[in-house]
């Protein structure tokens, strides 16, 4: 099984050319049940007509179509795909690569301990850098920033940091990609496509400055966050002096009020 996987408009509008709308959602849906078991998919034609949400009949002849048009194929009373198969098969290279990546590191990091640095508190300790992505999904991630970005951009060709892979790959690897950098992006694009095709962007560089301007904001608003619940700040103390002289003048206006009392009375 796999998390997720790429997904290329162009290529499914480009092979699913020709098909009905029951056989290209009875192909997706076959195709989704192989990523997410990993293989192939054991033929039953009732079973698999309720998954596609439709009848066994209707099922079988859209199955029919796609085994002779070679989107799906059979083998034994199986069915597979050979675009997922690669897939899975890159993924799990993928997964082993990483997982040797990450041993290594993590005998590197305990030949590089010290005692000092074993006896730390958690708070004294160096933050984590930001997690290495293997160069497959970096390379996903800028395809998505590229395929987002296309419709505002003037030409492909006239954006030289697009096409070089360079600026994108620097947001690409980023830790909040998903919660900050799409959505920034996403933003910038629809206020650009509101805009119409005479505004359309020949550079980078407005997406640059928007994702730097933003990724600023949540900086400076990390830094002034306040714990809920803290409390309010305590006054500074009272000079010593100013409150001597304030109970001085407190006791004159004391007896002079009792002064005036007994003056009072004895009249």
């Amino acid at each position: 099984m796999v998390a997720f996987v790429a997904f290329y408009p162009s290529d499914w509008l480009a092979g699913t050319r020709g098909l009905s709308a029951a056989e290209t959602g009875v192909y997706i849906t076959l195709i989704a049940l192989m990523y997410e078991r990993g293989g192939s998919v054991e033929r039953d034609d009732a079973r698999l007509g309720r998954v596609c949400g439709t009848t066994k009949a209707n099922f079988k002849r859209a199955l029919d179509v796609l085994l002779d048009e070679g989107k799906i194929q059979a083998e034994g009373t199986a069915l597979t795909n050979s675009r997922v198969s690669e897939e899975l098969k890159r993924a799990q290279n993928l997964s082993s690569l990483n997982a040797e990546k990450a041993n290594a590191r993590w005998k590197k990091n305990q030949q590089k301990q010290t005692p000092e640095n074993a006896a730390a508190m958690p708070g004294q300790c160096k933050p984590a850098p930001e997690p290495e992505l293997d160069d497959y999904h970096t390379r996903e991630r800028v395809q998505v920033i590229k395929d987002l970005c296309h419709p505002v951009m003037a030409s492909p060709a006239s954006c030289p940091a697009v096409t070089s892979e360079v600026e994108p790959r620097r947001w690409a690897t980023r830790r909040d990609f998903e919660t900050f950098v799409m959505p920034t992006l996403r933003a910038v694009v629809e206020a650009r496509s509101r805009q119409g095709p005479a505004d359309k962007l020949n550079s980078w560089a407005y997406f640059q400055s928007a994702l730097t301007r933003e990724a600023e904001k949540l900086r400076r608003a990390a830094e002034n966050v306040t714990t809920i619940g803290d409390a309010p700040p305590r006054p500074p103390p009272e000079d010593p002096r100013r409150q001597a002289r304030k109970q001085h003048t407190e006791k004159m206006l004391k007896a002079i009020h009792d002064e005036s009392r007994t003056s009072r009375i004895a009249g």
